[in-house]
């Protein structure tokens, strides 16, 4: 996980509910970001890259 936090890497960001958002804090290999100008509030995920993401990532709507 070290290498890819340091590392380059191509991102796509999505926009999700409340719960989704929850549940996928539990996926493994992730960070959670947080806005510190919001008092710290969670704002973000990122996920280690992997061969395949969880099933329900698919459904996730990109973010415009």
């Amino acid at each position: 996980m070290m290498e890819w936090i340091n590392g380059q890497f191509n991102k796509m960001v999505c926009k999700v509910t409340d719960a989704e958002f929850e549940h996928a804090k539990e996926v493994p290999d992730h960070v959670v970001l947080t806005e510190s100008t919001l008092d710290n509030q969670e704002v973000a995920i990122a996920f280690c890259p992997r061969e395949e993401y969880p099933k329900g990532f698919k459904f996730f709507r990109k973010y415009k």
